[in-house]
């Protein structure tokens, strides 16, 4: 029941469409409005009235660089017409007498090499052609196959609408070259069109963007009415429905004489068009994914080099497909109109992408062989290298892809623009990740450290391995890779180990206080002989010294540059430096004094009574005399009554004293 409904409201809906297509019966009919032509109006005259008669050959031959005269309105309408219609001949000329020439049994006017001759010159004159177009409106990608079909598009408008008089159109006949005439206007509109042709300061008289962007829409409204040219062929039709350029290919005679519905035109294009580009498409997509599928299999490189090269493979077949499936299309099959435009607008687009592609794969594989020799490896830092060859890898991209936008028509300043208005909030957003890579670049432009370098960063030591774009990687002693934001580490407190010229060792030690002072002199002379004549110590920064005495022992100091700047090399001579000391200090009868403590043990035998006695005694004396130290008063405290005596006795002080901190 339902699928019976929806037969019938398409079945209504299709008549619908049918009513409004051809018109409801009993209502009024639009009818057309015929174009005026020059036969029925004195006011208009036909193309021919603007045709200059002149003969190609000759005037390319005394003028080969004359453009085409566009000083006014009429010069550059009078020039184009006269341009177009010498170019249609000679190549409507050119292809029947190469026509005849492929068909058995018939002869032909013209040899090969003038029939040559002629496809050269309407090549030229439609050259001369496009300078009266403004054609700056078109994308850069299709502009050279479009700007053909424009001229040829408005030469057949041009043949089918009715034209002003020449004498009536401002300006001078074209061939006068006056650019200089007065009271010309800026711009001049075709009457009753919005074909216009504007003033340009460098150029002259050119139809404007506005009207090159309508050609087709123009053609397409009057393509079917006749031409005033009397022409029995369409030029355009015949170019955009015959391979090859200007001049058909010998096999284009297959197809004319094969079955008509061949060159039926649909979209623009001829059914044998059509065919030929879907049978292309899908032939190359054939072959990519054929090539795809054999790469995948084969085994990827070991070798850094050569596996960059490995996955080059891909990208170049794909844009090498894509160019000969454009070239194909444009030039043998000859696709035109919005179908050429679309197709080459996406090859471009993949084209460039893939281009991009290629180009920083190519840098990578070039940064990946320089890396790959070892007087590279001794001499240049890996890591500045390969980050450099990324910067401009990067850089390289954004280029190609800046140039391939321009050429599709999009316009690149303004993309610059709008990226500069959101690049503020984007910098804000990645501040981090834009510090870092300050912070990357103060590393390389400061030197501080380089890979394969020993380094104290802050708290932790480590061997430097990578220093990349945004952070640097250190293995670490108990071997740990510990990553750190360049940020971070330009404004850390680093100490490299590595670039010492010489190792600086100082080192003390302690000998028994046993040691005499004479057995100390042998023994600092005899290390300071033995450091001085060491072939790997820098013999002038020598210093054997006695510092002191310390809690436990006789301390002296040791100290020198040692002539390496490796560790392990300074570690071999500390090493022999202190056995040789050990050995010194042995041979003269001392040791290396142990952290110890001396106990002494002995009777104690009290204090001596008479020294008691007689110091008792002594301070007794001065306490009479009032010459008694501790404390001390004044001479009128003495004389006073209410002043405290002194005690009589030391024991007397004593119970005073006690009795005082009683209270």
């Amino acid at each position: 029941m339902t699928k019976g409904i929806g037969i019938r409201a398409w079945v209504i809906l299709a008549s619908f469409f049918i009513l409004i297509i051809h018109g409801l019966p009993g209502l009024p009919q639009a009818q057309s409005q015929p174009l005026a032509s020059a036969e029925n109006n004195a006011d208009f005259a036909p193309p021919s009235a603007y045709i200059r008669a002149f003969d190609a050959n000759e005037m390319l031959t005394e003028y080969p660089l004359a453009p085409a005269d566009t000083s006014s309105p009429r010069a550059s309408l009078e020039s184009f017409i006269s341009l177009m219609s010498e170019a249609n001949r000679l190549v409507l000329e050119a292809y029947e007498a190469n026509r005849k020439l492929l068909d058995l049994g018939e002869e032909s006017a013209l040899t090969d090499s003038q029939i040559e001759q002629r496809i050269d010159l309407a090549r030229v004159l439609f050259d001369r052609a496009q300078e009266i177009f403004d054609f700056s409106g078109l994308p850069t990608a299709t502009r050279e196959e479009t700007a053909l079909e424009n001229i040829m598009l408005m030469k057949e408008i041009l043949d089918r609408i009715p034209l002003p008089l020449p004498e009536t159109i401002p300006g001078n006949p074209a061939g006068s070259y006056t650019y200089d005439a007065p009271d010309l206007p800026d711009r001049w509109t075709l009457p009753q069109t919005r074909i216009t042709l504007q003033k340009d300061e460098n150029s002259g008289y050119l139809f404007t963007p506005e009207t090159v962007a309508n050609i087709p829409n123009y053609y397409e409204q009057i393509k079917d009415f006749p031409s005033h040219q009397g022409a029995t062929q369409d030029l355009f039709q015949f170019y955009t429905s015959s391979p090859g350029d200007l001049l058909p290919p010998p096999w284009y005679v297959w197809i004319e004489n094969a079955d008509p519905w061949l060159m039926e035109v649909y979209e623009g294009q001829t059914v044998w068009q059509w065919i030929a580009l879907i049978g292309l498409a899908v032939l190359l997509t054939a072959a990519f994914l054929g090539l795809r599928h054999w790469h995948v299999r084969r085994p990827v490189p070991l070798h850094a080099a050569r596996r960059k090269l490995f996955h080059l493979t891909l990208p170049v077949a794909a844009l090498l497909a894509l160019q000969l499936l454009q070239y194909l299309a444009v030039e043998e099959i000859n696709i035109t109109s919005h179908v050429v435009i679309g197709l080459n607008l996406v090859i471009e687009a993949v084209s460039w992408a893939l281009l991009a592609i290629i180009v920083y794969l190519i840098i990578d594989f070039v940064a990946a062989t320089i890396l790959s020799q070892d007087r590279y490896r001794e001499t240049l830092d890996a890591s500045i290298l390969r980050t450099g060859f990324r910067i401009l890898g990067i850089t390289a991209v954004l280029c190609l892809l800046g140039y391939g936008a321009t050429r599709l028509g999009i316009p690149l300043f303004g993309v610059i623009a709008g990226l500069g208005v959101g690049g503020l909030a984007i910098a804000l957003a990645a501040q981090p990740t834009l510090e870092n890579l300050i912070g990357g670049i103060i590393l390389y432009a400061d030197r501080m450290v380089r890979v394969g370098e020993f380094c104290q960063f802050g708290e932790f030591v480590g061997t430097v391995e990578s220093i990349g774009i945004r952070s640097t990687r250190v293995r670490a002693l108990d071997r740990t890779l510990v990553t750190v934001a360049n940020a971070d580490l330009a404004k850390m407190r680093i100490v490299n180990y590595t670039r010492r010229d010489r190792t600086y060792l100082r080192r003390f030690f302690g000998l028994r206080y046993e040691t005499t002072p004479d057995q100390l002199r042998t023994i600092l002379m005899d290390i300071r002989a033995y450091i001085t004549n060491h072939p790997d110590v820098m013999d002038d920064t020598v210093r054997v010294r006695f510092l002191g005495y310390n809690g436990t022992a006789l301390e002296i100091e040791v100290a020198a540059d040692i002539l390496k700047s490796a560790y392990e090399d300074f570690l071999a001579v500390q090493e022999d430096i202190f056995f040789a000391i050990y050995d010194i200090i042995q041979k003269n009868g001392s040791g290396f004094a142990l952290p110890s403590t001396t106990a002494y043990f002995a009777k104690d035998k009290g204090l001596a009574e008479e020294r008691q006695k007689a110091a008792e005694h002594k301070a007794e004396d001065l306490r009479g005399a009032h010459e008694l130290p501790y404390p001390s008063y004044a001479k009128t405290s003495c004389t006073d009554n209410s002043a405290p005596s002194a005690p009589e006795t030391t024991e007397e002080a004593y119970k005073d004293g006690k009795t005082a901190a009683a209270r």
